[in-house]
């Protein structure tokens, strides 16, 4: 199994596979130019209606009429880990209080990198005048969206995890839906 993603930035057309291609695969790839990226563990190329079609093939999409569709419009991103516009995702840091960063999926760009943009969480419990728990509240937006790379570490990669790395302390993953504890010494 594989999905297909579109990298606009790039004009590009990026395949990602579950396991190891067969042969034949690989060899139908690269003799329509595609070409093996290591680090992000997919193949890519520019995007050309040949190419669209081969990808569509292997990936399995289709359109209405049960052909695959040459405009590349029509093909929708797929986040290879499974990402989602709307997801929202956060981190905790903190070293004598913990803090709390929200960010929602704006957009999927390609198979490997999304705009997120920062949002604001709302207290829902205070377990003292300087801890509690929080949510985030996605109807307000902080700041300017952001383009970055979803990646894996060693780990990561050995048990299907990633994160998305926005500064020196934040590492984003995704959130699960309960309320995150904070704290401060102030």
């Amino acid at each position: 199994m594989c999905t297909m993603a579109i990298n606009n930035q790039y004009n590009g057309i990026e395949i990602t596979f579950e396991g190891k291609p067969t042969e034949a695969t690989r060899t139908a790839l690269k003799q329509a130019g595609f070409r093996w990226h290591g680090q992000k563990r997919l193949w890519y190329a520019k995007n050309t209606a040949e190419r669209l079609v081969l990808a569509q093939k292997l990936s399995g999409q289709k359109n209405d009429a049960g052909t695959a569709p040459t405009p590349a419009a029509t093909v929708k991103i797929v986040s290879k880990y499974g990402l989602k516009e709307g997801d929202i995702l956060y981190d905790t840091w903190g070293y004598e209080q913990t803090n709390v960063e929200f960010y929602q999926v704006k957009k999927i760009l390609s198979a490997c990198k999304v705009e997120l943009v920062k949002i604001a969480y709302t207290v829902d419990e205070y377990d003292s005048s300087m801890s509690g728990t929080c949510v985030p509240d996605p109807d307000h937006p902080i700041g300017e969206p952001i383009q970055k790379m979803v990646t894996q570490n060693g780990y990561e990669k050995r048990y299907g995890g990633w994160h998305i790395k926005i500064d020196e302390c934040v590492s984003l993953t995704a959130w699960d839906g309960h309320s995150v504890g904070w704290s401060s010494w102030y």
